[in-house]
Protein backbone atom coordinates (compact mmCIF):
# COMPACT_ATOMS: atom_id res chain seq x y z
CA UNK A 1 0.00 0.00 0.00
CA UNK A 2 2.88 2.22 0.12
CA UNK A 3 4.25 4.71 -2.41
CA UNK A 4 7.26 3.54 -3.45
CA UNK A 5 9.01 7.16 -3.53
CA UNK A 6 8.06 7.16 0.29
CA UNK A 7 10.71 6.87 2.44
CA UNK A 8 8.80 7.59 5.99
CA UNK A 9 9.74 5.51 8.59
CA UNK A 10 7.47 2.77 9.24
CA UNK A 11 4.97 3.73 12.61
CA UNK A 12 6.06 0.90 14.78
CA UNK A 13 4.21 2.49 17.88
CA UNK A 14 0.99 -0.40 17.05
CA UNK A 15 3.30 -3.31 15.72
CA UNK A 16 3.38 -6.24 18.34
CA UNK A 17 6.30 -6.88 19.87
CA UNK A 18 7.21 -10.19 18.12
CA UNK A 19 8.19 -7.67 15.06
CA UNK A 20 9.06 -4.50 16.37
CA UNK A 21 12.96 -5.82 15.84
CA UNK A 22 12.06 -6.38 11.97
CA UNK A 23 10.10 -3.01 11.36
CA UNK A 24 12.93 -1.50 13.38
CA UNK A 25 15.48 -2.74 10.91
CA UNK A 26 12.89 -1.64 7.95
CA UNK A 27 13.21 2.04 9.45
CA UNK A 28 17.09 1.80 9.53
CA UNK A 29 17.12 0.58 6.19
CA UNK A 30 14.60 3.39 4.85
CA UNK A 31 16.96 5.98 6.28
CA UNK A 32 19.94 4.95 4.84
CA UNK A 33 18.27 4.38 1.31
CA UNK A 34 17.26 8.35 1.97
CA UNK A 35 20.37 9.25 3.07
CA UNK A 36 21.72 7.68 0.14
CA UNK A 37 19.30 9.16 -2.55
CA UNK A 38 19.90 12.63 -0.92
CA UNK A 39 23.98 12.44 -1.11
CA UNK A 40 23.56 11.60 -4.93
CA UNK A 41 21.32 14.13 -5.91
CA UNK A 42 23.90 16.42 -4.41
CA UNK A 43 26.45 14.35 -6.13
CA UNK A 44 24.33 14.95 -9.45
CA UNK A 45 24.26 18.62 -8.97
CA UNK A 46 27.85 19.56 -7.88
CA UNK A 47 29.49 17.34 -10.90
CA UNK A 48 26.78 19.31 -13.49
CA UNK A 49 28.28 22.60 -11.70
CA UNK A 50 32.04 21.46 -11.71
CA UNK A 51 31.36 20.59 -15.56
CA UNK A 52 30.08 23.54 -16.82
CA UNK A 53 33.00 25.60 -16.74
CA UNK A 54 35.36 22.93 -18.45
CA UNK A 55 32.62 22.38 -21.10
CA UNK A 56 32.32 25.77 -21.99
CA UNK A 57 36.16 26.24 -22.01
CA UNK A 58 35.95 22.87 -24.87
CA UNK A 59 33.20 24.74 -26.88
CA UNK A 60 35.50 27.88 -26.90
CA UNK A 61 38.60 25.74 -27.53
CA UNK A 62 36.54 24.09 -31.08
CA UNK A 63 35.13 27.38 -31.98
CA UNK A 64 38.54 28.60 -32.15
CA UNK A 65 39.62 25.98 -33.95
CA UNK A 66 36.95 25.95 -36.64
CA UNK A 67 37.55 29.82 -37.22
CA UNK A 68 41.26 29.58 -37.29
CA UNK A 69 42.72 31.97 -39.93
CA UNK A 70 45.54 29.38 -40.65
CA UNK A 71 46.88 26.07 -39.82
CA UNK A 72 49.20 27.58 -37.15
CA UNK A 73 45.82 28.94 -34.71
CA UNK A 74 43.91 25.58 -35.76
CA UNK A 75 46.79 23.43 -34.16
CA UNK A 76 47.05 25.92 -31.66
CA UNK A 77 43.72 25.96 -31.38
CA UNK A 78 43.31 21.83 -31.24
CA UNK A 79 46.20 21.88 -28.89
CA UNK A 80 44.05 23.50 -26.60
CA UNK A 81 40.94 21.45 -27.23
CA UNK A 82 43.05 18.31 -26.81
CA UNK A 83 43.87 19.54 -23.04
CA UNK A 84 40.69 20.77 -22.41
CA UNK A 85 39.07 17.00 -23.13
CA UNK A 86 41.86 15.34 -21.27
CA UNK A 87 40.90 17.91 -18.30
CA UNK A 88 37.23 16.79 -18.49
CA UNK A 89 38.60 13.45 -18.59
CA UNK A 90 40.50 14.06 -15.14
CA UNK A 91 37.95 15.34 -13.54
CA UNK A 92 35.01 12.71 -13.99
CA UNK A 93 37.72 10.35 -12.89
CA UNK A 94 38.26 12.05 -10.09
CA UNK A 95 34.31 13.35 -8.99
CA UNK A 96 33.36 9.71 -9.69
CA UNK A 97 36.19 8.84 -7.00
CA UNK A 98 35.53 11.64 -4.59
CA UNK A 99 31.40 9.87 -5.06
CA UNK A 100 32.67 6.48 -4.39
CA UNK A 101 34.51 8.11 -1.31
CA UNK A 102 31.26 10.02 0.60
CA UNK A 103 29.11 6.57 -0.16
CA UNK A 104 31.84 4.53 1.53
CA UNK A 105 32.42 6.92 4.33
CA UNK A 106 35.69 6.95 3.52
CA UNK A 107 38.53 9.54 4.33
CA UNK A 108 40.00 11.35 1.43
CA UNK A 109 43.73 11.19 1.48
CA UNK A 110 45.88 14.27 2.09
CA UNK A 111 49.03 14.01 0.22
CA UNK A 112 51.95 16.47 -0.93
CA UNK A 113 51.18 18.61 -3.74
CA UNK A 114 52.64 21.76 -5.46
CA UNK A 115 49.18 24.62 -4.68
CA UNK A 116 50.77 26.80 -7.58
CA UNK A 117 51.10 23.88 -10.26
CA UNK A 118 47.25 23.28 -9.31
CA UNK A 119 46.18 26.90 -9.83
CA UNK A 120 48.25 27.15 -12.84
CA UNK A 121 46.11 23.99 -14.21
CA UNK A 122 42.73 25.43 -13.02
CA UNK A 123 43.65 29.04 -14.29
CA UNK A 124 44.28 27.28 -17.61
CA UNK A 125 40.80 25.58 -17.92
CA UNK A 126 39.51 29.44 -16.90
CA UNK A 127 41.55 31.77 -19.94
CA UNK A 128 39.70 30.61 -22.86
CA UNK A 129 36.55 31.60 -20.88
CA UNK A 130 38.22 35.08 -19.37
CA UNK A 131 39.04 35.57 -23.28
CA UNK A 132 35.92 35.83 -24.02
CA UNK A 133 34.57 38.30 -22.05
CA UNK A 134 37.76 40.51 -23.01
CA UNK A 135 39.20 39.94 -19.19
CA UNK A 136 42.72 39.45 -18.17
CA UNK A 137 44.10 36.40 -16.19
CA UNK A 138 47.24 37.45 -14.71
CA UNK A 139 49.21 34.79 -12.23
CA UNK A 140 51.55 36.13 -9.45
CA UNK A 141 52.40 32.74 -7.77
CA UNK A 142 55.01 31.31 -5.07
CA UNK A 143 56.06 27.96 -5.31
CA UNK A 144 53.74 25.83 -2.77
CA UNK A 145 53.96 22.37 -1.91
CA UNK A 146 51.24 21.76 1.19
CA UNK A 147 49.68 18.33 2.20
CA UNK A 148 46.23 18.32 0.94
CA UNK A 149 43.23 16.61 -1.14
CA UNK A 150 44.23 17.52 -4.59
CA UNK A 151 40.39 16.77 -5.63
CA UNK A 152 39.11 19.12 -3.06
CA UNK A 153 41.32 21.88 -3.61
CA UNK A 154 41.12 21.57 -7.17
CA UNK A 155 37.22 22.78 -7.15
CA UNK A 156 37.86 25.21 -4.23
CA UNK A 157 40.13 26.81 -6.78
CA UNK A 158 38.16 26.25 -9.80
CA UNK A 159 35.01 27.24 -7.96
CA UNK A 160 37.05 30.77 -6.90
CA UNK A 161 37.90 31.60 -10.29
CA UNK A 162 35.03 31.10 -12.03
CA UNK A 163 33.04 33.65 -9.63
CA UNK A 164 35.94 35.92 -10.66
CA UNK A 165 35.22 35.66 -14.14
CA UNK A 166 31.76 35.50 -13.79
CA UNK A 167 31.69 38.41 -11.93
CA UNK A 168 34.80 40.80 -13.21
CA UNK A 169 32.91 42.92 -15.92
CA UNK A 170 34.32 42.55 -19.29
CA UNK A 171 37.49 44.13 -19.92
CA UNK A 172 38.45 43.48 -16.39
CA UNK A 173 41.70 41.97 -14.76
CA UNK A 174 41.65 38.94 -12.60
CA UNK A 175 44.83 39.14 -10.17
CA UNK A 176 45.32 35.57 -9.16
CA UNK A 177 48.18 35.17 -6.53
CA UNK A 178 49.55 32.41 -4.34
CA UNK A 179 51.77 33.37 -1.31
CA UNK A 180 53.47 31.00 1.58
CA UNK A 181 52.98 32.99 5.13
CA UNK A 182 54.25 31.31 7.85
CA UNK A 183 52.49 27.68 7.87
CA UNK A 184 49.56 28.52 5.89
CA UNK A 185 49.22 29.25 2.21
CA UNK A 186 47.36 32.57 0.78
CA UNK A 187 45.24 32.14 -2.14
Amino acid sequence: ERDPERLAPLDSARVPREVRGLVDAINALLQRLDTALVRERHFVADAAHELRTPISALKVHADNARHAADSTEREAAQELLSDSVTRIERLVVQLLSLSRAENVGGMRRREPLRLDTLVVTEAEDIRALAERKRQSLVLDLQEVTINGDELALSLLVRNVLENAVRYTPPGGAIHVSLRRAEACALF
